[in-house]
């Protein structure tokens, strides 16, 4: 069983991802690439091929990150996943705004104050398959997937080569991107 195969260890790495306050321009959006190497680091296929997981300077002291997992050295197609992991500022959170960087608390706190909430959105929550914070939507649960991706691909479930890009500053100036170009 892989690291991130099942609902509950995608959560796992979703939830941790979002714990990284990675604010367009803080400290945190510096240091996230760090965590996403890390943790990709661990799969025996860049243990073995460690070139092949870079982290790369935007040249503004931050970072963006490429994995390429290739298929055989004579597989030319290749696809790309792109991601970003910074997000916009906490200050709609209102009063839930200590809490918008932990996914499990603020989700249950919504829960509990579901009484107070439209009628469209209660309806929604009811279904129970909702899981709050910044960034869990735009676009940390993106970027979770494509590593599960990632992972696969390690353990040869793809024809093809991949590359995962995942990139700072998509929210205000596209630095992450354009340096990656």
């Amino acid at each position: 069983m892989g690291k991130w195969q099942t609902k509950e260890q995608l959560t796992e790495l979703l939830c941790d991802l979002v714990r990284i306050p990675s604010i367009t321009g803080s400290q945190a959006e510096k240091i996230f690439p760090d965590f996403v190497v890390q943790q990709l680091s661990e799969l025996s296929y860049f243990q073995q091929y460690p070139d092949h997981l870079q982290k790369n300077s935007t040249e503004d002291d931050r970072y963006f990150v490429t994995a390429l997992v290739k298929k055989a050295s004579d597989v030319k197609n290749t696809v790309i996943l792109v991601s970003h992991f910074d997000v916009v500022d906490i200050k709609d959170y209102g009063r839930w705004k200590e809490d918008a960087f932990n996914p499990e608390k603020l989700t249950s706190m919504f829960y509990s104050h579901i009484d107070g909430l439209p009628i469209p959105v209660r309806q929604d929550m009811e279904q129970g398959n909702w899981l709050f914070g910044r960034g869990t939507m735009d676009m940390k649960c993106g970027l979770a997937l494509h590593m599960a991706m990632i992972e696969q691909a390690c353990e040869g479930k793809f024809d093809g080569n991949i590359l995962l890009l995942t990139v700072p500053d998509e929210e205000v100036n596209s630095v992450g991107m354009r340096a990656a170009v």
